[in-house]
């Protein structure tokens, strides 16, 4: 995905950065928020 696209998911609050405990071989990951899933049409909540 190009940085571009993902910086309009994280200035709208639809995806977050995260990071994981640092170990060896640890990436960041980005994760759709709720409003996110909202956004897409998709269901949200505490049990998806």
């Amino acid at each position: 995905m190009p940085w571009r696209q993902v910086r309009r998911l994280l200035d709208f609050g639809f995806a977050e950065i995260r990071y994981p405990v640092l170990a060896q071989g640890s990436r960041r990951s980005l994760s759709i928020t709720n409003a996110g899933l909202i956004f897409m049409g998709l269901p949200s909540g505490p049990d998806v």
